[in-house]
């Protein structure tokens, strides 16, 4: 009789395991090297990633890219990603870089200064600052000329606009033998909206002469929401800073908003006027006279429009 071949059993095949875990395996795998390559990192660099949003101090967002000297860590833990170059021959980051990977791409720079330069932020939280909070932002006025050259920045709740004057022409009108001349000049527009001024100081006016207007004239200057008309810097040409004496002509002076005032600019927006009146003998016809230079700072905050 035939010996019946030895039947040999195979091994049951081991149940696959589902691919959610086996992915969540391999993450938490490479999270865990992760974690051992970021301590190497954290004594290399000397700094601590204690996983509450800091960084030796600055502001950590989310994914960030720590760069040694040839090597980068991928932190995925967001949707921002971050860079820390090391200094010379030190280990220390002198900073960070911050760029979201959303639609908007926004850079974001925090530095050993404490500077920060970013596009939009936006957060669910708080911010907190020791120091004032600064920055340009949009919503504000619009220079008019070349020659007074407009910057603007927030400061706390409010808006600070500064207008450097190099040499702005004011067309100053005959006003006949007997009376004073005036005329302005149109250096910025406020945003539509209600418009509480804080204050205006306008320092150091300096006037340029010319054949027309020698350093023995004299005159007057003003700030308005109008131009100054035949009847003189009086009510609107004057309802930003007053009337102020430059006499003579060669005289460098200041002056100030008196108290703060709200304007109604719902409608139209505000102009704002530099404005100058000649004395009666000082000129004999129609002049342009320059602002050779001037500082003016508008302190203002948008109460709303309607």
């Amino acid at each position: 009789m035939a010996k019946a071949k030895n039947a040999t059993s195979k091994p049951a095949e081991p149940k696959a395991k589902p691919k959610a875990e086996t992915k969540k395996c391999v993450l938490e795998k490479r999270v865990t090297r992760l974690e051992a390559v970021v301590m190497i990192l954290e004594k290399q660099m000397g700094i601590y990633l204690d996983r509450d949003g800091t960084i030796g101090g600055y502001v950590n967002s989310g994914l960030m890219a720590i760069v040694g000297s040839v090597s980068m860590v991928m932190l995925m833990a967001g949707i921002c990603y971050g860079v820390l170059p090391k200094t010379g021959a030190g280990i220390a980051p002198d900073r960070i870089y911050v760029d979201t990977m959303a639609v908007s791409n926004n850079g974001t720079i925090v530095t050993e200064a404490g500077i920060f330069a970013a596009g939009d932020i936006s957060t669910e939280g708080s911010i907190t600052a020791s120091g004032g909070i600064t920055g340009t932002s949009t919503g504000g006025g619009t220079g008019v000329v070349s020659t007074a050259v407009v910057t603007e920045s927030d400061v706390g709740n409010t808006r600070q606009t500064t207008i450097t004057i190099d040499d702005l022409p004011v067309l100053v009108a005959f006003g006949g033998p007997t009376t004073n001349h005036v005329g302005g000049a149109k250096i910025w527009v406020a945003p539509e909206g209600r418009i509480l001024y804080h204050g205006v100081t306008v320092a150091n006016v300096t006037m340029a002469t010319n054949p027309a207007i020698t350093a023995a004239e004299g005159g007057d200057y003003s700030c308005g929401t109008t131009i100054g008309a035949s009847t003189g810097l009086v009510t609107t040409a004057v309802d930003l800073c007053p009337k102020t004496s430059i006499d003579p002509w060669t005289n460098i002076v200041s002056a100030a908003l008196a108290s703060s005032a709200q304007f109604d600019g719902t409608t139209t927006a505000k102009d704002f006027y530099f404005n100058l009146e000649v004395d009666t003998a000082d000129i004999t016809a129609t002049t342009t006279a320059i602002v050779d230079s001037a500082t003016i700072t508008i302190t203002w905050s948008q109460l709303g429009d309607y």
